[in-house]
């Protein structure tokens, strides 16, 4: 059987696609661990600024531009009681979802962090630890430093509103 040139450039082609296609899903797996460049769920750029007030405790927060924290901000200011969980975040039940198409599981949850779980679902971490369970990441507090002496042990009443 004779192959022509057409064949050969043909066969070469379609062996080059895979291996373009993997060079690139890890250029995008690349961007996307470092933060630069995320889908909707994770982090681009910090966009809103936020304050969030726990008793005369006032913090500032950097929530990224994604259509969840849009939506969120849609509903801002708003004060809510947030409920302890395990010792390590405080969240509220939001009376209807928000979009929440690309929920990740960020392994890592560090101090500070602004999440949404299961599309309706606000939670304010202030310790760091692992995880498994899936989140759309909102944001986070600038400096959480004084977050888990601020929140204290049990439930409490937080402010979230955009800043001036």
């Amino acid at each position: 059987m004779k192959i022509n040139n057409t064949s050969k450039k043909a066969a070469k082609t379609l062996l080059l696609v895979p291996i373009v296609a993997m060079i690139f899903s890890r250029l995008a797996f690349a961007e996307a661990s470092s933060g630069v460049i995320q889908s909707d769920n994770t982090p681009a750029a910090a966009t809103v600024k936020i304050q969030i007030t726990v008793g005369n405790k006032n913090f500032s927060a950097s929530l990224y531009d994604n259509e969840t924290t849009r939506a969120l901000i849609a509903r801002l200011p708003m004060t809510v009681d947030m409920i302890e969980l395990n010792g390590n975040e405080k969240y509220y039940h939001l009376p209807d979802r928000l979009p929440a198409k690309n929920a990740s599981r960020p392994e890592l949850i560090r101090a500070g962090d602004i999440m949404l779980y299961s599309g309706y679902s606000l939670v304010l971490f202030y310790e760091t630890f692992s995880t498994s369970y899936p989140y759309v990441r909102l944001g986070n507090v600038d400096d959480g430093s004084q977050l888990a002496v601020a929140l204290g042990p049990g439930d409490v009443k937080v402010t979230f509103s955009v800043r001036d």
